[in-house]
């Protein structure tokens, strides 16, 4: 449960990301695709920056500390995304994305470490593997079919803001269940993966 909590606010924001903003910036915000599709691309690219950042930050304070705070970001951005979004201005809605790529970073470089780590050598790629497939179906799979749901019942971008925080208080609440290694485990771990 704890694996599966920790994917789902990446997912969710991530398929916002790629998977929504298209289709709502040229319904509702009456852009042109080739602009929507050029602030998502600028988005993608901008989620290499925080990578390095955030795979050294894993590795220097921890797994749980770099979900816990990405969790935050993601929740504190949700909100931001949409009103910058919603300005339909090209500018900030280039920021909108971008400041959603620095809580996705922190929320998705961890995970293939942290997955390895989570589960003992016999059942890793089982464990991982479910953690992984459950978290996308919980968090990206129903999330642009939901997200248009919400906006098209209430006109409003708010509840879909909502809908991304809840999914940042579940990986928040699953990254304050994580427990981290100790250095021994650790040693262990890694000489567990070299035989």
């Amino acid at each position: 449960m704890v694996a599966i909590g920790l994917f789902v606010a990446c997912n969710l924001s991530g398929y916002m990301l790629i998977g929504f903003i298209n289709s709502y910036g040229t319904k509702n915000l009456g852009q042109s695709s080739s602009t929507m599709l050029m602030v998502s691309m600028v988005g993608s690219v901008s989620w290499g920056v925080p990578t390095v950042l955030a795979a050294r930050g894993s590795d220097c304070v921890g797994r749980r500390r770099t979900y816990v705070v990405g969790a935050v970001v993601l929740g504190a951005w949700a909100f931001p995304f949409f009103l910058l979004l919603d300005t339909a201005d090209g500018a900030l809605m280039v920021l909108a994305v971008v400041g959603l790529t620095v809580g996705l970073r922190l929320t998705s470089d961890p995970q293939a470490a942290t997955y390895a780590e989570m589960f003992p050598a016999p059942v890793r790629y089982s464990g991982a593997s479910l953690a992984y497939a459950v978290g996308v179906v919980l968090g990206g799979g129903f999330a642009p079919p939901v997200a248009a749901w919400l906006v098209g019942t209430t006109g409003s971008s708010l509840p879909v803001s909502a809908y991304m925080l809840f999914s940042c208080l579940r990986t928040f609440l699953a990254a304050l269940a994580l427990r981290e290694r100790s250095a021994d485990e650790n040693d262990a771990f890694v000489r567990d993966m070299g035989a």
